[in-house]
């Protein structure tokens, strides 16, 4: 790397791991998948008579599929029940030796003969060796599936490190576990480091643009700046026994109490009842007709509420297929876990987060309902000592973002990716459409045919066409960015000319990065272990002399140590000044709709990142085989040995377009919620 001098500098960070360490036994490799994973009630230890039973042997193999020379476990054969053929020089013969009497004459008796043997490829041939006998040299790790949302979020509380402690173990392994004064290269090239972290100057933005505490990261929000103007019918559904319908019924109440106090109309037909998971389908067809009774469908909407277990993603996706895309209705799933802090949290005590965890859902809410939560003035009009931005009324705002398959997932091949698109002139309502990659890269294909009817989107809501687009992309490599932006906004242009005779508006390409290593620390850390403010830019010192970049602090970090995001601008027609494209980029960060403070990347990012999880699980529910007389979805398989390299190509690309289709609203047909339901 390069600084903005032209000095290098060598960038070091902490990276937290889930894997076993490498040159790992096998066998302590099973004996921590067994204990650690919760395999047996207790802790097991092996011994000489120990077995491992089939389930067991394939569960093992499967997380063996990484490694490079192990195939698999062969559950009929132990080093007790399988021969080597050998040959008695002696006697001139060949003899069968049994494997544990084999490793026994050579002075390396086996301690667990028991245990099955693994398939281990050798060049051409195949041999089956005892597990104690071999080593990983690759990266197994345990977390064969994701892991569960519970863990997910306990985890980064659990690898959080303030910003003292994260600055002083950086420091330290810098200058002294690297030893690089020790290492011989270095030595020879006579290269020198110096171990002080480089110093750069920042400026704050964080209390010019709105009343905002800088401790907190919080501004104002008494209000929705708008809500529906239609009465709320609340249909609470309980689907776990994990949850008492008593307390289902008290988070009801509360729930409400905090819409009414927002400036929502609650109705008093609310309902509640208890349903199996095969019944959730015929619950929602319930309401809707209960509603179409009522005869108030202009005066009146729906709002499901659905309790579910804190591990059931399948039902999730189902909740959410069913409701986005077949019945166009709002739903709002509350877990076990969110229900458990409601009554773990004592009110007369934490008062703030007894308040906070109804104040979130009611945002979610609001926004799904059509309604906008906060506005942040882009023209910069109220601000004289700002620079004076350019009038963003007609600017369209897209964020894009590509999410590829984890371990398991029924996508496989694929890569889906998101383009959301601002509808409104704050910035504050977008429409949105999923693409399938076929070959799991970040360049989104489609893009064109999808631009083209998000471009028809806004004109029917505005009346006209932007004057202005910027595009902020997330999940950019550098070595991706500018083929990405490239072909992106060569498919924009174009979808441009297909909907309309008018000039092309300026464009602006972001690339958003999140995954980096660099950390800023403030010069006071170690006397007050705070971060930086929320607001902070950095645009000297530590960015790029090569490109037009820089690092953004937007989040206030209330754990751990806060992580910048990285703004490259690979384009910009705008001739956007450097803090005209920090300000726009802040201000963006402060309408995320799911929050009351700025977020750490701009809101359409991380709406596009959102439309892509929630396409998962909603696709991830409609893979499986005994839903795909309803979904009209198949399986995605592997390519079959019967199959033609252009076979399998053409099978894959239609079942790309079909995954499309089912997952994207027909625009053609009116839209039945009126906001953003993915959220």
């Amino acid at each position: 790397m390069q600084l903005e001098d032209g000095d290098p500098v060598m960038n070091v960070g902490e990276v937290n791991k889930f894997f076993d360490s490498l040159n790992l036994n096998l066998l302590d490799f099973y004996e921590a998948i067994i204990n650690k994973m919760g395999k047996a009630p207790e802790k097991v230890t092996l011994t000489k008579n120990s077995v491992m039973k089939p389930a067991g042997v394939a569960d093992f193999t499967e997380r063996l599929s990484g490694l490079k020379f192990v195939r698999a476990m062969q559950v009929s054969q132990c080093a007790e029940n399988y021969y080597l053929v050998t040959f008695n020089k002696a006697q001139k013969r060949k003899e069968d030796v049994r494997l544990d009497v084999w490793y026994e004459n050579r002075g390396r008796p086996l301690k667990y003969p028991k245990l099955p043997l693994c398939e281990v490829n050798s060049g051409r041939y195949t041999d089956y060796l005892p597990m104690e006998m071999l080593f990983t040299c690759g990266k197994p790790t345990p977390f064969t599936t994701r892991l569960d949302p519970i863990a997910r979020m306990e985890i980064p509380t659990l690898l959080s490190r303030t910003p003292k402690d994260h600055y002083r173990l950086t420091t330290e392994f810098v200058s002294k576990d690297m030893e690089y004064e020790k290492d011989p290269f270095m030595n020879a090239m006579d290269v020198k480091l110096d171990t002080q972290m480089v110093e750069c100057s920042s400026r704050d933005n964080s209390g010019e643009m709105v009343d905002m505490n800088n401790e907190t990261g919080e501004f104002p929000l008494s209000r929705a700046y708008q809500t529906t103007d239609k009465e709320l019918i609340f249909v609470a559904c309980n689907v776990t026994n994990a949850i008492n319908d008593d307390t289902a019924k008290a988070f009801c109440r509360k729930l409400v109490d905090k819409c009414k106090s927002r400036g929502m109309r609650v109705s008093t037909h609310n309902q509640y009842d208890k349903v199996n998971k095969s019944g959730v389908q015929k619950y929602i067809e319930k309401g809707l007709q209960f509603l179409e009774n009522r005869k108030r469908r202009d005066t009146e909407i729906l709002v499901f509420l659905f309790f579910v277990g804190n591990k059931d993603e399948l039902l999730y996706g189902e909740i959410k297929m069913l409701s986005d895309l077949n019945h166009g209705v709002v739903t709002q799933v509350i877990t076990e876990h969110t229900v458990a802090r409601m009554i773990s949290t004592d009110p007369d005590k934490d008062l703030y987060d007894y308040k906070s965890m109804f104040h979130h859902i009611w945002l979610k809410l609001n926004v799904k309902l059509g309604g906008v939560n906060q506005i942040v003035d882009f023209t910069g009009a109220n601000e004289p000592d700002l620079p004076q931005l350019p009038s963003h009324e007609r600017t369209m705002f897209i964020g894009i973002d590509a999410i590829h398959p984890s371990p398991n997932s029924p996508i496989r091949s694929f890569t889906l990716a998101a383009i959301v698109a601002s509808l409104d002139r704050n910035a504050t309502k977008y429409a949105d459409r999923i693409m399938v990659n076929v070959n799991c890269n970040e360049t989104v294909q489609h893009f064109e045919d999808h631009f083209a009817l998000l471009l028809k989107e806004y004109h029917g809501e505005r009346g006209h066409f932007p004057d202005r687009v910027v595009i902020l992309r997330d999940g950019v490599s550098d070595s991706e960015m500018i083929v990405a932006a490239s072909r992106e906004l060569q498919s924009i242009k174009s979808a441009w000319k297909r909907c309309t005779d008018v000039k092309p508006p300026p464009f602006t390409y972001i690339v958003v990065q999140k995954r980096h290593r660099t950390r800023f620390y403030r010069s006071d850390v170690m006397e007050n272990n705070a971060n930086p403010f929320p607001g902070t830019v950095v645009t000297q010192g530590a960015v790029s002399p090569h490109k037009f970049d820089f690092y953004m602090i937007s989040h206030s970090t209330p754990q751990g140590t806060s992580r910048p995001a990285h703004y490259t601008v690979v384009m910009d027609e705008s001739a956007f000044s450097t803090d005209e494209i920090t300000e726009m980029c802040f201000r963006l960060c402060c309408l995320y709709a799911r929050c009351s403070k700025p977020v750490s990347i701009p809101a359409p990012v991380y709406y596009a990142h959102l439309k892509c999880k929630r396409a998962a699980v909603q696709f991830q529910f409609a893979a499986r085989p005994e839903n795909w007389s309803k979904t009209r979805q198949e399986e995605i398989r592997d390519k079959e040995k019967t199959e033609t390299d252009q076979t399998y190509k053409e099978r894959v690309a239609k079942q790309a377009l079909s995954i499309e289709k089912f997952l994207n609203r027909d625009f053609t047909k009116p839209k039945i919620y009126p906001g953003m339901a993915w959220l």
